[in-house]
């Protein structure tokens, strides 16, 4: 099976599944596809409004693999040495905590987490199994590094620009708010509120930096 039928089938699991499922590779995800000018799918990013963090698909066609990228925005360039220091000791002990997840830095040393899934043996339940682990592995990263807060804004960033985007599309306010309700468990008061902001925003061509 190629990478770009396996794309096709994490594209198919990643929008078939419920919102009421635990595992959040079960929900219904946003997908979002990037493709070169020869038209190979080269990023595929799934957002869930109920995600802190994106999900990415990165194929790597010479390789025959998937790989699979939660980034939890942890920079390390501005920590001493001694910091450095206990957070890769942190790191190896997480890769030797999980079978499937493994911890990497960038070039720019940020933190990363991956799982590298191979062609053709992907399957529905190995793929659900891997968004979950890599989940719960960011969580304890997070809570073990005092990182909750930071990943806690990017998660409201990200939904304030999925909502200004349903905005700019033409949804009305009730359709926004329903999706926050349902899709984010977001209180309908709340919700009304930031649907009242992104209707305002596109209405104005302003930007919604807050919730």
């Amino acid at each position: 099976m190629s990478i770009e039928k396996s794309i096709e089938k994490i594209v198919k699991w990643l929008t078939e599944g419920t919102d009421e499922s635990k595992n959040p590779a079960e929900w219904v995800w946003e997908i979002d596809i990037s493709r070169s000018k020869e038209g190979k799918i080269v990023l595929l990013e799934a957002f869930h409004p109920k995600a802190p963090l994106k999900l990415v698909v990165l194929p790597i066609h010479d390789e025959s693999v998937i790989r699979l990228i939660v980034d939890p925005l942890y920079p390390t360039k501005f920590l001493d040495k001694i910091e450095k220091l206990k957070l890769y000791y942190s790191l190896l002990r997480l890769n030797l905590a999980s079978h499937l997840v493994k911890t990497c830095l960038t070039r720019d040393d940020d933190v990363i987490f991956v799982v590298d899934l191979k062609i053709p043996e992907i399957g529905k339940q190995e793929f659900y199994d891997a968004v979950e682990t890599l989940y719960m592995t960011v969580a304890y990263f997070a809570k073990n590094v005092g990182w909750g807060d930071e990943i806690e804004k990017a998660h409201v960033r990200n939904l304030v620009e999925a909502v200004v985007e349903k905005a700019r599309k033409g949804e009305t306010k009730q359709q926004i708010i329903n999706y926050l309700v349902k899709k984010a468990n977001i209180p309908p008061k709340i919700a009304e509120k930031i649907a009242e902001k992104a209707v305002k925003t596109r209405k104005e061509k302003t930007t919604l930096t807050y919730i």
